[in-house]
């Protein structure tokens, strides 16, 4: 057929040479864009596009919010949709029963790092969530909209099913009151004024003269949430994430499922998650990995499998030499065989996997909590010394951490029931005993040689502090523990105690990996092992 515009194709099937044995004709692919199946009755508006529409960015489930939503003025907004009735839903310091089912999201979120998760009586315990990263919002660049969607089929959270854009259509401000104002204690709105601040820092300067009165941190004598969470995450930035978690750009998926890339997993496990894609989460201080340097031997491999100081300068760039000339357990500085991090990359890690250890209840983040802060952070006892400013960071987050813990989290979290049975509290206790004990005297021996830094005061200080919280809830770090004694019972008979978990606690305070003496054989080989030969 022809008309005036020239030749119409006609319509209907056309043959093509195909050898396929199953058909011989082919059709032309209908052109059609949208979720929708084709032919889908839908309600079509000629009117001139609206100002409120989204304009997609280059990540899944995130909108560029449009200059007329007032309610992004102070920060970004987090939308969760289809969390059904019943769910617990939790962000920072917050966490909370969606009972009517109504929750749409949370507004105002101010800059910095937050993770938002959720978890229902039907997902077998476990919690799906997003690392969230908040950029300063400026009068020419409006807040953004995070849109997450659960996925009923496969009980994950997830990116919505479409473009963030097709979803708000109309302008936010029309929907004001269907978000919670963003607050650290479910009532009162915190403004992106009041955003999280490097209170923490990544040097030790700034406290100035010191006095024999220990002073208590403003966060712990007058505590609120806001100051705490500022304290437990100030070192957490999207290039952090991006190493640990995997690339992105302001989100980052964790859930409870999360595994350290390289740890073991069961077949059934394996089997019993395929679907669900978890991240490989990577560490700079992995558990698998020895505190000394295999190319080392005698006497240097000893002191580093007892101080793992040198293990942890050895992921680190190498700092400016300490002007202290003490030969008190000081440990050579990595001369260029670093790999280029900075201390604020071992702060944000300790910061991440208490967070999501605690908050998603993640096994692989608790126990590398664990790790970091019984095998590495205090047996690391040159580390102020060598390096006050990160020693003195480290203690301060494991402070802040512990009265984060004290005021806002029930009994029972990461703190109180560890998952690896090798970590408690009391062993701990000894660990820090330890610890207090070997700092007095490098400090001690420093003082008096007259080559104290003030950065090394400031790392002693914070321990202090640590030590002043610790003995207000009954933790003793300067009494002397007897392993083994004899004990006069009530009737007179004498028996021989022992502390419970001796053996592990003892082959602990000689360090992991510390050389033992054994007996060996004509032949080299230690006497009493088992021999196939």
């Amino acid at each position: 057929m022809t008309t005036d515009l020239g030749e119409v194709p006609s319509p209907g099937l056309k043959h093509t040479d195909s050898v396929s044995g199953c058909s011989l004709k082919s059709h032309d692919s209908v052109r059609a864009v949208g979720a929708h199946p084709l032919g889908t009755p839908r309600v079509c508006n000629d009117a001139a596009p609206s100002s409120s529409i989204l304009f997609p960015s280059s990540e899944p489930g995130l909108a560029l919010a449009p200059s007329s939503s007032s309610m992004l003025v102070y920060g970004d907004a987090i939308v969760l949709l289809d969390i059904p009735k019943g769910f617990i839903v939790g962000y920072d310091t917050v966490s909370f029963t969606n009972r009517e089912g109504r929750f749409r999201g949370v507004k105002e979120v101010p800059p910095g790092p937050h993770i938002v998760w959720v978890t229902g009586s039907d997902t077998a315990g476990v919690r799906y969530g997003y690392w969230i990263w908040v950029d300063k919002t400026l009068p020419t660049h409006m807040g953004m909209v995070h849109v997450k969607q659960w996925d009923t089929y496969n009980e994950i959270l997830g990116d919505p099913a479409s473009h963030a854009e097709d979803i708000f259509q109309q302008d936010l401000s029309d929907r004001d009151n269907d978000w919670i104002p963003y607050s650290h204690d479910g009532n009162t709105a915190v403004r992106a004024s009041s955003s999280v601040e490097n209170v923490g820092g990544n040097t030790a300067a700034g406290y100035g003269a010191r006095t024999a009165t220990v002073y208590t941190p403003a966060f712990v004598s007058d505590f609120s949430p806001a100051a705490a969470w500022s304290e437990i995450v100030y070192d957490i930035t999207p290039t952090l994430l991006s190493r640990v978690v995997g690339k992105g750009e302001r989100e980052w998926p964790v859930s409870t499922l999360d595994t350290v890339r390289g740890e073991f997993e069961l077949s059934q496990e394996r089997k019993l998650y395929s679907s669900i894609s978890a991240p490989q989460l990577s560490f700079l201080l992995s558990q698998d990995t020895k505190t000394f340097d295999k190319d080392v031997t005698g006497r240097e491999r000893t002191e580093q499998a007892l101080d793992s100081t040198s293990h942890i300068l050895s992921v680190l760039a190498p700092a400016p030499s300490s002007k202290s000339k003490s030969k008190v357990g000081l440990l050579p500085q990595p001369d260029g065989g670093g790999q280029g991090h900075t201390d604020a990359d071992i702060v944000g890690e300790f910061q991440f996997v208490f967070l999501t250890g605690l908050l998603l209840g993640n096994a692989s983040c608790s126990d590398q909590w664990w790790y970091i802060v019984s095998d590495l952070l205090f047996r690391a006892y040159a580390l102020p010394i060598v390096r006050p400013g990160l020693a003195r960071c480290l203690i301060r987050t494991f402070l802040a951490q512990l009265v984060y813990l004290h005021h806002c989290v029930e009994q029972g979290n990461l703190w109180d029931t560890p998952t690896n049975p090798q970590y408690s509290q009391s062993r701990l206790q000894k660990v820090l005993a330890t610890y207090r004990k070997r700092l007095d005297e490098q400090m001690t021996e420093l003082i008096t040689e007259g080559v104290t830094s003030p950065q090394q005061t400031d790392a002693k200080m914070a321990f202090d502090q640590l030590e002043c919280w610790l003995e207000e809830r009954g933790w003793d770090l300067s009494g002397q523990y007897v392993r083994e004694g004899m004990v006069t019972l009530e009737d007179g008979e004498e028996v021989r105690l022992r502390l419970k978990d001796d053996d592990a606690d003892a082959e602990a305070d000689e360090g992991e990996f510390a050389p033992v003496i054994v007996e060996m054989d004509d032949h080299g080989k230690e006497v009493g092992m088992v021999r196939w030969d």
